[in-house]
């Protein structure tokens, strides 16, 4: 029983460096809430990284920030059109097909799914 508690105590020392977690000693934080909605709050976090690339940021730390955003004045297609995309399923090659449409500057992508 002894030589298992150690062996177990030696095993928890040696790997401990390989965990990851995050906590961090704050001052305050909490919830408020309003009739315009609710947020988390933390007070004295004092150690965060944002990592930078070219799809986007990441923030590391106790408590990330959430951001809403309000789209306005996007622009929408006057009439209709028709798309088509063919063959399905497909390998190499799409074929895609728009009708009943007057502006040459329509833009288009296509996302594998995969």
């Amino acid at each position: 029983m002894l030589l298992r508690k150690n062996t177990l105590i030696v095993f928890t020392v040696c790997t401990s460096n390989l965990l990851f977690a995050q906590a961090n000693t704050v001052s305050s934080g909490g919830n408020a809430t309003g009739s315009g909605g609710s947020v988390s709050y933390t007070i004295g976090q004092i150690d965060y990284t944002t990592a930078t690339g070219t799809n986007g940021n990441v923030n590391q730390g106790v408590q990330q920030p959430y951001e809403f955003y309000a789209v306005n004045g996007v622009n929408e297609i006057g009439g209709s059109f028709a798309l088509t995309v063919g063959p399905n399923p497909t390998t190499n090659e799409v074929i895609l097909s728009v009708s009943d449409y007057a502006k040459d500057d329509l833009a288009y992508t296509l996302t594998d799914m995969n």
